[in-house]
């Protein structure tokens, strides 16, 4: 491991707060935009647009086909399928 980023960074909409990943996609959570964004894994590019999500998402977490998020301002889950 060299320490030096791979390939180009990857635009996200503003404020990434948080990730969550698994060998198919990372998932980035973007607190200032109320959205997330899907980056597929293999190819290193965004494969979804930001997926508007209300409610302030903070964090995620993958599990069960899933990506589920913390909504801060709805003390409230959602979740998305992890495709």
């Amino acid at each position: 491991m060299s320490g030096k980023p791979v390939g180009d960074p990857i635009p996200v909409p503003i404020r990434p707060q948080s990730l969550a990943g698994d060998d198919t996609a990372v998932w980035v959570v973007s607190l200032g935009a109320n959205a997330v964004t899907r980056i597929d894994t293999k190819t290193g590019v965004r494969d979804k647009l930001p997926i508007d999500i209300s409610g302030q998402p903070t964090d995620a977490a993958i599990g069960y086909g899933k990506v589920w998020f913390s909504l801060s301002s709805d003390d409230q889950v959602a979740s998305l399928d992890n495709k």
